[in-house]
């Protein structure tokens, strides 16, 4: 018996070490084809992980024709196969080796030939011993020409990157299923079959944009599309699909808005029905009673006076009465509102009138400034100064610095600038240190600026100007209005002269374009008219941007007392708001009117005519002066003196 067991034991070894032997010699060593960085797969990053440090690891994409595999060593997680042969490996980016364990082959140690990058991915193939008959590995290239040129391919979880409008993928034998996507097209999707060759696709996206045309019945509307002015009149855009707000606005008129949703590559037309006017009312009431009202050039009865349907906005009011100084003012209506204007008239100056007026003189070197009756108010000891007073200073300069006096002769800003201009609304530009700013009836830095240039302020706005452009700024240096034009002016009667590509038109304070920017020149308004020039004739528009005159003049003057001076076929005449020739272009010079009166010039003499045209003092002089507080310094026969509106000649 015991020798039955003991030759039992003996062949159950025998079996053992015959299938230990058997075993290994079917297992066979794995190879290592190549290894890798693939630059332009960006896996490692879109499907990101990070070692226990936080930082990113590197993605390691074993290709190995095995059912099974894993690793051991710096690895983080488990070993994840994403398709059949492709197995995905997180490790540290100082990682040096790891060993890979399959039941196809034996455990192999691995070093890593390069220094790993964090939010890399690399390729390591492995040729794999194959029991049976040796089966080659088969493999071929996806090259995919896509548009647009910025698409990626996507295969499974793996994202492709086009390079210069193609994608190149190198894939093992067998039907695999991609998708194409780029931002703003319909992504497309497909299958090829790689069998050992090259596979070539073109793959050319859908635009998944939408177009909105928006179309407006009023001219000039503003058209805005989700808050966002996109032109005016007409506007065509291209849109990913969704939900849009389109609205028309014009200064003046009812806004309207409707909200549209656009699928995928659809096209739709919105029509900005015409837009209505919004109107309110006037209340004009000024002393004397019957004094002529005119509203933005176009005259509206007399005081007192209810105008009603006005349209909203602002508009420029003249009151004028004989014997009175005429009064612009500035009316704004809003919608379904009445506003008001309420005042009397002054009375308009008479020769006895002690209205003071000043000249600048010159002795002993220097410069001072004396009033119309020869009073000395400052002395003469500045280099220079500014005869004219404005809001009660003058600027005067000494020893290449400026200040300002008052109308007393007071010093009351030393000297001290580099330049200077005269006071406007309380605030006057000087060039202090080589930066400009505005200052105070102080002689305080108020507004330094960081601009080029600058203009007085008006209307509560000043034209800034830097590297070319001009905007202009509020009183807080905030600048309400681009600097996107060529020039600009100060504001007057509302508006402001602007110049682009050399055109020129004029703006509101809020920058809206109401006189086109389409002439050759323009003057500033006045008296709600302002001279316009196109293609060499000169004709007037009013605050809306009507051609209230015919261009039809060869030059003009801006209208003063109602009046304006033209020449046309080498004569001066005198229009008036209405465009009238009330003096028709016969006198050889002219000048504007003045306290009712206007110098006219035929035959190398001089005399004055009133408004209606008629001659009150002969045309007999060599030389006249326009009149003030009711007297005209004029020249005869060698002698300059003083004549009254009669022509007599007084002190």
């Amino acid at each position: 018996m015991k020798h039955f067991i003991t030759l039992l034991i003996i062949a159950i070894c025998t079996m053992t070490l015959r299938g230990q032997g058997a075993g290994a010699s079917s297992t066979q060593e794995v190879k290592v084809i190549s290894f890798g960085a693939n630059p332009i797969d960006l896996a490692a990053q879109k499907y990101m992980r990070k070692d226990v440090h936080g930082n990113a690891c590197a993605l390691i994409k074993i290709n190995a024709l095995t059912p099974q595999l894993s690793c051991s060593g710096s690895v983080i997680g488990s070993v994840e196969m994403r398709n059949p042969g492709e197995f995905w490996l997180y490790v540290p980016a100082d990682a040096k080796m790891v060993k890979i364990f399959s039941s196809s082959f034996l455990p192999k140690l691995y070093e890593y030939p390069e220094a790993l990058q964090g939010g890399v991915t690399y390729n390591l193939v492995l040729e794999v011993p194959q029991t049976g008959t040796p089966q080659p590995t088969m493999q071929g290239y996806l090259v995919a020409k896509v548009s647009p040129a910025n698409a990626t391919l996507s295969i499974g979880r793996n994202v492709y990157p086009a390079t210069n409008g193609y994608v190149k993928v190198l894939l093992r034998n067998g039907t695999y299923s991609y998708r194409v996507d780029a931002p703003g097209y319909v992504p497309q999707e497909g299958q090829a079959v790689i069998s050992g060759e090259t596979v070539s696709q073109t793959i050319t996206l859908q635009s998944a944009k939408s177009r909105l045309s928006v179309k407006s019945a009023t001219p000039g509307t503003q058209i805005f599309v989700n808050g966002e002015q996109k032109g005016t009149g007409d506007a065509v855009i291209d849109v990913l699909p969704g939900l849009f707000e389109v609205e028309g606005r014009l200064a003046g008129r009812r806004s309207y808005a409707v909200t549209v949703e656009l699928g995928s590559g659809e096209l739709r037309e919105v029509v900005i029905p015409e837009l209505s006017h919004l109107y309110g009312s006037l209340n004009i009431d000024y002393e004397p009673i019957g004094s002529a009202i005119t509203i933005d050039g176009t005259p509206a009865g007399t005081t007192p006076r209810m105008v009603n349907n006005l349209p909203v906005g602002q508009h420029t009011v003249v009151i004028s009465a004989d014997g009175f100084t005429p009064a612009t003012l500035s009316a704004t209506v809003a919608d379904s509102q009445t506003a008001s204007l309420t005042g009397s008239l002054s009375a308009a100056a008479s020769e006895e009138s002690d209205k003071v007026t000043y000249y600048s003189f010159y002795k002993n070197g220097h410069w001072g400034i004396k009033d119309n009756n020869g009073r000395e108010i400052v002395a003469p000891k500045y280099d220079n100064t500014e005869f004219t007073f404005s809001e009660g200073l003058a600027w005067v300069k000494t020893k290449g610095k400026y200040g300002y006096v008052d109308t007393t002769g007071r010093e009351v800003i030393t000297p001290r600038f580099q330049k200077a201009s005269n006071f406007s609304e309380g605030l006057a530009i000087v060039l202090i240190d080589n930066h400009l700013a505005f200052i105070d009836k102080t002689g305080s830095e108020v507004l330094p600026l960081k601009y080029s240039t600058a203009r007085n302020f008006s209307d509560g706005l000043a034209p800034v100007e830097q590297n070319g452009k001009w905007g202009f700024i509020d009183r807080t240096g905030t600048e309400v209005v681009p600097l996107k034009y060529d020039d600009a002016n100060s504001f007057c009667e509302g508006l402001a002269q602007v110049c682009l590509g050399g055109k020129w038109g004029f703006i509101d304070r809020t920058g809206t374009e109401v006189v086109p920017l389409k002439y050759d020149g323009s003057k500033s308004f006045a008296e709600g008219l302002a001279c316009v020039t196109h293609n060499g004739k000169i004709g007037y528009v009013d605050t809306k941007g009507n051609e209230l005159i015919p261009l039809k003049y060869k030059d003009a003057s801006d209208f003063q007392e109602g009046m304006a001076w033209v020449y046309r076929k080498g004569k001066f005449g005198f229009i008036d708001r209405t465009g009238k020739e009330v003096v028709p272009p016969k006198y050889d010079d002219a000048t504007l009117f003045v306290e009712g009166l206007a110098s006219v010039k035929k035959n190398d003499k001089w005399g004055f005519i009133d408004k209606t045209g008629r001659v009150v003092i002969p045309i007999q002089y060599d030389q006249v002066w326009w009149f003030e507080n009711g007297k005209a310094k004029v020249r005869h026969f060698g002698k300059t003196y003083y004549i009254n509106r009669d022509g007599k000649q007084v002190k």
